[in-house]
């Protein structure tokens, strides 16, 4: 019996490590490489032309106030054309545009036939917009002032970047989905820095037009299937933190947050086992990618793993072993969390940050456990996912 127990705390040892190391061991060691790094940002003295890009389907109640936010971004207004790219909207989406441009204001709407999916409006819209530079931003998105100026700074500033991502800050009481986004802009910030191979949201971006490919019609997310499809051919990728969009349609209550995760989480797998590494992929890219893989597949089934084993070590002599372990986790997860929330307004919000984090943890573990039950990582007949 004393046996057995050693070999199980060896095993809960070797799992609430692993565990550690896929969450807070790699950002750690980002953390540390993006500090060693020397930063080197030339951004053009002169404005490129750019092409901003709303991609729109049934978006009659947001339209308007979007093509208003736009007018109020810094970026020179002779150097943007405004494009609306309308998939096939059945309600007055693209009346409301065509008024606007009625009355005078520069604005180009490009109407495509039938209902078509962002993917599609991105195809469409990058193979006749003649700009080297295009910023997509999302009907439902509020942007800064000096959003779109920074991408195109950062992007001006090292010929090998193919996309600049914002940084996104979700409206919503929800603490779980700010810290959510807290920690996604960080990580992507720390691999873009680190790797070139930032992740991004589709809410906000910019791309310099000749390093993207078409995204293949089948791709579940255009932002997920850009990223890894730049990165692959040898472009770079990376998030500038201080290009802030704000999301408005975003969850807001825990049930919400949960599907959602399970959704986008379902996208973002699919498309790291669909990108496949070439010959020439830079190998930074290859281990970002297995690493986000690990997470995604690995992590969750050890940490459930690890709890189990935890379960019956509690009621052993290695009692205060295990809860030094776990203690040493959640104090790790509660520091990360606090360190992107220091700046949080009041006591009071930065108080809820403990319990809060527990929640998203939780939540953030079941969304990965349920992955492969969600429609989206059914694979194909005759192909993989």
């Amino acid at each position: 019996m004393g046996i057995t127990i050693r070999i199980l705390f060896g095993a809960f040892n070797a799992a609430i490590a692993l565990v550690w190391l896929l969450v807070f061991g790699y950002i750690l060691a980002l953390a540390l490489a993006a500090a060693l790094k020397k930063k080197v940002i030339s951004p053009s003295p002169l404005w490129p032309g750019i092409a901003i890009v709303v991609p729109t389907l049934n978006e009659e109640a947001l339209i308007l106030d979007k093509l208003d936010d736009l007018r109020k971004i810094d970026y020179p207004k002779d150097r943007i054309e405004i494009v609306v790219v309308d998939g096939g909207s059945t309600d007055l989406t693209a009346d409301l545009v065509q008024d606007e441009i009625d009355k005078g204001n520069p604005i180009r709407l490009v109407r495509l036939d039938g209902i078509r999916n962002k993917v599609e409006q991105v195809n469409r819209v990058m193979g006749i917009l003649s700009q080297d530079i295009l910023a997509f931003t999302d009907a439902d998105v509020r942007l800064e002032p000096s959003c779109i100026r920074r991408l195109v700074e950062l992007l001006t500033g090292d010929p090998r970047l193919a996309i600049a991502g914002a940084s996104i800050v979700p409206k919503t009481p929800l603490v779980e989905e700010r810290i959510h986004w807290k920690l996604v802009n960080f990580l992507w910030w720390l691999e873009g820095e680190v790797f070139a191979s930032a992740g991004f949201s589709g809410v906000c971006y910019a791309v310099r037009r000749k390093s993207i490919a078409p995204i293949p019609p089948e791709a579940l997310t255009e932002d997920i299937s850009l990223a890894l499809a730049a990165r692959a051919r040898g472009w770079r990728v990376r998030i500038c933190p201080s290009a802030r969009a704000t999301e408005l349609r975003v969850p807001k209550t825990a049930k919400d947050l949960l599907e959602y995760r399970r959704r986008r989480g379902s996208g973002y797998l699919v498309e790291l086992l669909r990108a496949r590494p070439r010959r020439s992929s830079p190998i930074p890219w290859r281990l970002a990618r297995w690493v986000r893989i690990g997470q995604f597949c690995l992590l969750p089934w050890t940490a459930v793993f690890a709890t189990a084993l935890a379960g019956i070590l509690v009621f052993t002599g290695y009692r205060l072993n295990v809860l030094l372990a776990l203690g040493l986790f959640f104090v790790s997860a509660f520091s990360l969390v606090f360190f992107l929330n220091r700046h949080e307004g009041n006591s009071a919000g930065r108080l809820n940050l403990g319990p809060a984090t527990l929640r998203f943890g939780i939540l953030t573990l079941v969304s990965l456990l349920t992955l492969s039950r969600h429609p989206s990582l059914q694979v194909p007949r005759g192909g993989k996912p």
